[in-house]
């Protein structure tokens, strides 16, 4: 496989975490409208997530790659954590109200 192909794969994974956090943060908005801090839980989890992993990868010394893959895990989280937090504030500023 050529570099790339692996970068295009890449892209396409991150785009797919990104829609999927959508996804979610939609769903916690259409079922919570009375409490409107609940669709904020994926961006804190998916925050801690990331920084824990962003520091084992940096800080823990491991044999292999295993501080690789805590980075690119770092490196999901915090786009699934930027795509939900941007969904949760684009769904509270554009909400109908009722």
């Amino acid at each position: 496989m050529n570099l790339q192909m692996i970068e295009t794969r890449f892209i396409l994974l991150l785009a797919g975490t990104a829609a999927i956090f959508a996804v979610i943060t939609l769903l916690l908005h259409i079922f919570f409208r009375k409490r409107r801090y609940i669709k904020y839980i994926p961006c804190v989890f998916t925050l801690a997530f990331g920084i824990y992993n962003f520091v084992l990868a940096f800080t823990v010394e491991t044999i292999g790659f295993n501080d690789i893959g805590k980075a690119i895990l770092g490196i999901i989280s915090m786009v699934g954590f930027t795509a939900s937090l941007v969904s949760a504030v684009l769904f509270d500023i554009f909400a109908f109200k009722k």
